[in-house]
């Protein structure tokens, strides 16, 4: 049967939550979706989890999960391999620790058969803590409808600062030939934002919620084991988005180097000096931009100070 949608699925090490992550997806679940889960090397149960809960069913829907495997080479290389699978006229994201909520699948599938030459779908989200308490709205669209991309459309995106993939519902042309950078994480701003500078033209914006984003302990932005590859994948934003002459890459790359300022004083504080130095003349170009925050213009000014006072901030209050 024709798929409408194609949704990529990630899977490493997430055990604890993706029994709750597939009960919440696999009734909404039809034959005009395809589900293409890559087991990136998983070393618990994850895919087992997932197999066992999908066995329950009918086989028309069972059928409609294709299960990929490689090895460990990290969540872009298995959504790489995920998208050269994708049969789908749409293709979407989603992360196994987090859920969908029960209309996913149904507003998404009509939305896309009335709009079939749309660029680009977008949702809003929950954020959730590890319970699925909902903490706040993670907010992409606030009117529903059909939008020209346009130059003024564009740049208030971009300000958002909104990447994550499951926001978004990419036509395939679009999206099919693009690879998820590996090796970096931050993968989706580092790729999204280039695509919707320079290739999308219409948007449309579902003004639902529709995932419940999962915040913990090991997510990439907050696990500290992450914190080296987060500092280098910050940097190379600053030195990709830092040579553009674009108003609307700039934000990107004030996103990027704030990211890493962030990022920086969470290092020892004897390393912060040469850490932030690094960037030294990022900061000289980034307080050239227009409109920017009079704070930001103080952090650039000053971004060892405030790297510093940041990391003192944070022993003391102990986050």
């Amino acid at each position: 049967m024709h798929k409408i949608l194609s949704l990529i699925i990630p899977v490493y090490g997430v055990e604890k939550y993706i029994q709750e992550f597939v009960s919440s997806l696999i009734d909404q679940v039809n034959q005009e979706v395809e589900l293409i889960v890559v087991d990136d090397g998983c070393l618990d149960s994850s895919i087992e989890i997932m197999k066992n809960v999908i066995s329950k069913y009918p086989q028309n829907i069972q059928d409609c999960f294709i299960f990929l495997k490689q090895e460990n080479q990290g969540q872009s290389a298995a959504r790489n391999y995920g998208l050269t699978q994708a049969k789908g006229d749409f293709v979407g994201f989603l992360d196994p620790d987090d859920i969908v909520y029960p209309s996913y699948i149904d507003t998404l599938t009509k939305q896309m058969k009335l709009h079939p030459d749309v660029d680009v779908f977008h949702i809003n989200a929950l954020e959730i803590d590890e319970k699925s308490i909902k903490q706040r709205e993670l907010v992409l669209v606030d009117t529903e409808g059909l939008i020209e991309n346009d130059t003024f459309y564009i740049f208030e995106l971009i300000k958002q600062d909104l990447w994550q993939p499951w926001f978004r519902f990419f036509s395939k042309k679009h999206i099919i030939n693009l690879n998820f950078r590996s090796g970096i994480l931050l993968e989706d701003k580092y790729l999204f934002s280039e695509l919707y500078n320079n290739k999308i033209a219409t948007i449309m914006n579902v003004n639902k919620y529709l995932i419940g984003y999962r915040v913990h302990s090991k997510s990439s932005l907050n696990n500290e084991k992450n914190l080296d590859k987060l500092i280098l994948s910050a940097k190379e934003g600053v030195l990709k988005y830092g040579e553009y002459n674009d108003k609307n890459m700039s934000y990107v790359f004030l996103s990027y180097l704030n990211l890493y300022i962030g990022l920086v004083s969470k290092i020892n504080i004897d390393q912060i000096r040469n850490k932030i130095l690094e960037l030294n003349s990022y900061y000289k170009k980034a307080k050239k931009i227009n409109k920017i925050k009079l704070s930001e213009k103080i952090k650039f000014n000053f971004p060892v100070m405030y790297a510093k006072i940041r990391h003192i901030v944070r022993i003391i209050l102990k986050v």
